[in-house]
């Protein structure tokens, strides 16, 4: 919703789906591609938009060691080079698929584009037994008294993302890491009652056609 109202082009993506470039899947320069789609195929527009990527948790590199890791590490290389500022080109269908007069090969830089990445990361908690991180705390009912808290408590922490599975490299390039409390049963009534298009609106409508 703030993406629309800002005017600035949003694409979300599924970090399951990607692969390295040249397997079977996507490959994570597609997503700048949707990103370019979604701006009307305006570089200017794709280069200040947003991917948001998710179940981000998925790709964590296999730990069994030995075997090639074509969903884990080799992606997490991937998307480390998409963040660290390079030019990808768009524009152009993939390789076996026609090209219509519309197709035009641009170039994007990655510089300013707002990658965000989510997940559910079970098991985190388990990289740092120390530390109490039930206080980390995001959102609007945010109190003076949860900061103080969370200043005295642990913390989700680079190093325990590392530990789960992520490159270094990767970790350095995400400078942000916010902890998003759990739906509660209210939230999830006000989201199913509330807003202008919910969908107990939409079957209160279908009902009266009935």
């Amino acid at each position: 919703t703030l993406a629309n109202l800002l005017d600035v082009p949003l694409i979300i993506g599924d970090a399951t789906t990607l692969t390295e470039a040249g397997y079977v899947g996507e490959d994570v320069q597609s997503l700048v591609q949707k990103l370019y789609n979604r701006a009307g195929k305006d570089v200017s527009k794709t280069e200040k938009g947003i991917i948001y990527i998710d179940e981000i948790d998925k790709i964590a590199a296999d730990k069994a060691g030995g075997r090639r890791d074509v969903g884990g590490r080799s992606v997490q290389e991937a998307l480390l080079k998409l963040v660290e500022d390079t030019e990808v080109k768009v524009g152009v269908p993939p390789v076996g698929m026609p090209i219509s007069n519309n197709d035009s090969e641009a170039t994007v830089s990655t510089k300013n584009i707002l990658f965000i990445f989510g997940g559910a990361f079970v098991g985190l908690e388990n990289s740092s037994k120390e530390k109490d991180l039930d206080n980390k705390v995001i959102g609007f009912q945010t109190t003076s008294s949860n900061v103080q808290k969370e200043t005295f408590k642990g913390e989700y922490t680079h190093e325990m993302f590392i530990k789960f599975g992520f490159i270094p490299e990767l970790m350095g390039r995400i400078p942000l890491i916010a902890k998003l409390e759990e739906l509660k049963k209210e939230n999830l009534i006000d989201i199913l009652v509330k807003p202008k298009n919910s969908i107990v609106k939409q079957y209160k409508k279908l009902f009266e056609i009935e």
